[in-house]
Order: C-alpha cells, then sequence, then structure tokens
C-alpha cells in the first residue's frame, strides 16, 4: 500500500501482479509432474457435496447450470495452481515482484483458481487501502484468459464458485481467518444470488475489453 497512491497505482501493480503470476505458470507447465487433466465440473461437484455452507434450494437450478457449463469442457489440460496467490504473499518493490507462501502449491488445478485468487485479494487486504471494487479486479485478472481463448466466460461463474468454496474450506477452524471466512462466504452468497453484480454489472464475454 505504501507504494500506491491512487487508482491508477493500485492498476498498475494489479498488472504487475498479473505478469508475475505469467511467469509462474510459464514455469509450472513446463515441469510435467506439475500438470495433468482435469474435469472442472466434477471438481465443482466435489466441492459442493463437501462444502459446509448451506445452499438455498432456490439457486439449485443456477449452480446446476454452471455445473453442467462446466461439465461440457470435459477434460481439461491443467497444471498445479499456487493456491494462495494474493497482494499479501508477493514481496513488491519498485524493482520487481517475488512470490512467496507455497504451503498450499499443487492442493488445486482449477483454472483460473490463482487469477481469481489476486483480483479478490486486492480490495480484502491493505486494511482497505486499494481503492478498486471486486468487479473492476475481477475484469483485470480475467482479462488475459477470456481476450487469449484460454476460458470461456460462460465458465466464469463456475470457476469462481469452486475458488470460494475452496477458500472458504481453508479457512474453516482457524479463528485467525474468521473475518476472511465471513467475507468470502458473503461473496458466495452474492455471486449465487447476483452474478451480474458481482461482476459490475456487466457481461463477462466483454471483461477483456475493459
Amino acid at each position: 500500500a505504501d507504494l500506491c497512491d491512487d487508482g491508477s497505482d493500485w492498476t498498475s501493480l494489479l498488472h504487475r501482479s498479473l505478469a508475475v503470476l505469467k511467469r509462474l505458470q510459464t514455469a509450472v507447465a513446463a515441469t510435467s509432474e506439475w500438470t495433468g487433466s482435469i474435469r472442472p465440473g466434477r471438481e465443482l461437484r466435489e466441492r459442493l457435496n463437501a462444502s459446509r455452507i448451506a445452499i438455498p434450494p432456490a439457486h439449485a437450478g443456477t449452480i446446476g447450470r454452471w455445473i453442467e457449463t462446466l461439465d461440457a469442457l470435459g477434460p481439461v489440460q491443467a497444471a498445479w495452481q499456487h493456491g494462495d496467490f494474493s497482494v499479501n504473499n508477493l514481496l513488491i518493490d519498485d524493482a520487481g515482484i517475488g512470490i512467496i507462501d507455497f504451503d498450499e502449491f499443487g492442493a488445486t488445478m482449477m483454472p483460473l483458481h490463482d487469477e481469481l485468487g489476486l483480483a479478490l485479494s486486492f480490495p480484502l487486504s491493505q486494511h482497505g487501502r486499494c481503492p478498486l471494487t471486486i468487479s473492476e479486479c475481477l475484469r483485470i485478472c480475467l482479462a488475459p484468459a477470456l481476450s487469449c481463448g484460454r476460458c470461456d466466460a460462460a465458465a466464469v461463474p463456475g470457476l469462481l464458485l469452486h475458488h470460494l468454496l475452496w477458500r472458504i474450506e481453508q479457512c474453516h477452524d482457524c479463528p485467525p481467518r474468521d473475518a476472511l471466512r465471513a467475507t468470502l462466504t458473503r461473496y458466495l452468497h452474492e455471486l449465487i444470488v447476483n452474478p451480474e453484480g458481482l461482476f459490475g454489472g456487466r457481461d463477462l464475454p466483454y471483461a477483456a475489453a475493459s
């Protein structure tokens, strides 16, 4: 936060962080032991079945459609994710950015897990000093994957639901993370009730152009 004076500085830092994530992903993808094939629809279904979060039955149809969208992807080639790629796990100065805390490295291979984690981390951390909204950060972090076709916009809600469920589970039985768990749970219910609102009321296919 000490390096950022205004919104443009925060936006620049977010882009710098994405560039570092890209370098990490390139290195991981080059290591065969850290790559494989997964079925995103099955991953989300299993995460929902194991979740301690009560999902209102009224939203079963919406979630079912997101699962079907991920099922339609079939098996996809994927790579290990950092697991907790966030601004708090970056060592930042003017010369460069380093990545720390690989405790959860390889715990999931779900596509875009790290991009989503980075997007959520900016408004969540630094004692609220980041002026960027969740929707702004999500659009910036998803833009590269959407623009190059690495991810279909229709799959994003399901991927974000999986990410939130996964992160919430990491917070259980950890009192210092109670506040984070409550915030992530609120995001989860906002996503299910009004996904367009969480993304700033804009259609995801146009996120890459923003």
